[in-house]
């Protein structure tokens, strides 16, 4: 019995010491710049951005997992939720990767924010990227990435003289990071 204890005990330090390494938290911190485009015209927008991933090695060249990130535009504010996939092309820490991400984005707008017939809504976030993963020491790696990045919006107008009015935004920008994964 007390063998039996013992091996279990050691397990499941040798089991918690395994999931331990393969959990990595990234954190980034990039700027997105592109066009905002609404009824056919083209507006030059740029945001910082912040964003924090929770990835799980399920192989050792595959990441999965889940992020939020904080996008500031000069009137828009932009909270994107969303699900992760990096997928490594070596299992050394020196590799590149492709990686991806979907969700969707809370949002507002500050000229809408206090005006009670206008409601502005997030909606659908894509982002794919290629980057390096960059080892600095055995528990970090600095991640370097360039790619696309997709954001729909949505703007409804409610009063009463006129029919209800929706107006679909759509971002498409160029987002450049870097981070640190430990």
């Amino acid at each position: 019995m007390r063998s039996s204890l013992i091996i279990l005990l050691l397990f499941s330090l040798f089991v918690t010491n395994i999931q331990a390494q393969k959990i990595t938290h990234l954190l980034e911190g990039g700027a997105l710049a592109g066009a905002e485009i609404a009824r056919n015209t083209g507006d030059f927008k740029y945001a910082p951005n912040l964003r924090y991933t929770f990835l799980y090695a399920t192989t050792p060249r595959l990441q999965l997992g889940a992020g939020i990130a904080y996008e500031k535009f000069k009137k828009e504010t932009l909270f994107p939720l969303y699900a992760d996939a990096h997928v490594y092309m070596r299992e050394a820490s020196n590799s590149p990767f492709f990686a991806g991400q979907v969700g969707y984005a809370l949002g507002w707008h500050s000229d809408y924010r206090q005006l009670e017939q206008y409601e502005y809504r997030g909606g659908l976030m894509l982002n794919f990227d290629y980057g390096r993963r960059l080892p600095v020491n055995d528990d970090l790696n600095v991640h370097i990435s360039v790619g696309l990045h997709f954001q729909t919006t949505r703007i409804e107008v409610n009063v009463n003289y006129l029919d209800e009015y929706i107006e679909q935004v759509n971002y498409v920008l160029i987002a450049l990071k870097v981070g640190m994964a430990f």
